[in-house]
């Protein structure tokens, strides 16, 4: 995770502000023995809506994923929540994400970083969002947030 976040670091014209602690959870939509490891970053970005999937999909090639997979067990997936008040539908891009309001693996980490964010179109914030979630599945956190960004700043990992 951490080398996957040094790799969001570096990306020119992209700056993290904030990580999460890390959250094991439950999968949702596949099937798997093994549970998986969540955590969200907020950044600021000149780099557009577009490029940003692209890069986070390079991304996600070099640590393994098969982009012909579909929704199978992966490495790595990094998913853009919300880009700003930007609402996106195209084929492969969907912001803010589709099933956002639904899934605690995403609303439980991007909540304890950014509880007051406002979700286009509607302008809910996630800490709203996250109260309002259905508890299907479930969320524990396996590791405190701690200087994650300075840690990025000083390894080259």
């Amino acid at each position: 995770m951490l080398a996957a976040l040094s790799k969001l670091y570096r990306i020119a014209g992209l700056r993290l502000e904030a990580v999460s602690s890390l959250y094991e959870t439950a999968p949702v939509g596949i099937t798997t023995e093994r549970d998986f490891i969540n955590a969200a970053c907020i950044a600021r970005t000149a780099v557009p809506p577009r490029e940003l999937l692209v890069l986070c999909k390079g991304i996600e090639r070099e640590f393994g994923r098969d982009i012909n997979a579909g929704h199978a067990e992966r490495p790595l997936d990094i998913d853009i929540i919300v880009y700003g008040d930007a609402v996106i539908d195209t084929g492969d891009l969907s912001i803010p994400h589709p099933r956002l309001r639904d899934r605690l693996f995403v609303l439980v980490p991007l909540g304890e970083i950014r509880p007051r964010l406002k979700v286009p179109p509607s302008g809910i914030p996630v800490g709203d969002l996250l109260s309002g979630c259905g508890r299907d599945a479930w969320v524990r956190k396996v590791s405190a947030r701690g200087n994650t960004l300075n840690f990025l700043k000083i390894k080259k990992l």
